[in-house]
């Protein structure tokens, strides 16, 4: 299995524009751009990447009409989302390990949900890569003797 990439690197991929990439970043996942560029404004990003010189926000925001740079977002938020289920499933345990019923009930649910995706996915990579195929031109397997 290759590994994960990381979320900056797939959104250069996907977009090939640093400034758009910085900007969605920016907009839906500030938390994603590194801690040490503290980028608060858009001015902020002008100052700190190259790639927004002589562009104005209004410029950048329009490309948010873009299809490639939807699908992108999308992305994004899908693994945002992602993050806050992995949060949310360790809130719960947190809560049920300290007593609390209801949350060992919701940490149960959660769990069952959370992680049945991804093992159906990994059954569904199983059987794809199973041979259905039978060789018959080996009969000695097929020999039976009384």
């Amino acid at each position: 299995m290759a590994a994960e990439k990381s979320i900056i690197r797939t959104l250069k991929q996907m977009l090939n524009n640093d400034a758009i990439m910085y900007y969605i970043l920016w907009k839906y996942a500030p938390d994603a751009i590194p801690e040490e560029d503290n980028i608060k404004t858009y001015a902020d990003l002008c100052n700190n990447y190259k790639a927004f010189k002589g562009r104005t926000e209004q410029s950048v925001e329009k490309s948010l009409y873009k299809e490639e740079v939807q699908a992108a977002i999308k992305l994004l938020l899908k693994r945002l989302d992602g993050k806050r289920d992995i949060e949310l499933l360790n809130k719960y345990y947190d809560l049920a390990m300290s007593g609390d019923v209801q949350a060992l009930k919701a940490y149960m649910e959660f769990k069952t949900k959370f992680f049945k995706d991804s093992e159906d996915d990994e059954l569904k990579a199983i059987l794809n890569g199973a041979s259905t195929s039978v060789d018959y031109s080996d009969t000695e397997d097929f020999k039976m003797e009384f």
